[in-house]
């Protein structure tokens, strides 16, 4: 019993930190995009996905396009079917894929992206297009 006391008290400590670590963070870090408007904050509901990329998918949805200095409204064709395939009117979906930093000239552009059935939904990838989790 006190084995599993510790090892809740211990759980909750961690939580605790992590919570705080990632409000003093994100109060710390300036805004990745290049504009006046002030950005909603969203909440990070699923915390396997960065808030600078649900904030730059807030701002893709808002502009219809990327914040300046971004790379992104290419079309993405889904090859590999890792994405649903037919919409609800059994036709092709049309995807577009978007970086989730700005560009550096001279540097690789990684392996994060989003990935958007228009503007209507999107999907993280972290690993250059291998797994995708979805923006709630």
């Amino acid at each position: 019993m006190k084995k599993l006391l510790l090892f809740t008290t211990t759980l909750c400590c961690m939580a605790v930190l992590i919570w705080f670590q990632t409000q003093q963070k994100n109060k710390l870090s300036p805004s990745p995009h290049n504009s006046s408007k002030v950005l909603p904050k969203p909440v990070n509901i699923n915390t396997s996905i960065p808030i600078i990329a649900i904030q730059t998918w807030e701002y893709i949805k808002e502009h219809k396009s990327t914040p300046k200095g971004y790379i992104g409204g290419r079309e993405f064709r889904n090859r590999e079917g890792k994405l649903p395939k037919l919409d609800k009117f059994d036709s092709r979906n049309k995807y577009l894929e978007w970086d989730i930093y700005p560009k550096q000239r001279g540097k690789n552009r990684g392996a994060e992206r989003l990935v958007s059935l228009q503007y209507i939904k999107a999907w993280y990838t972290p690993d250059h297009y291998n797994t995708f989790i979805e923006i709630k």
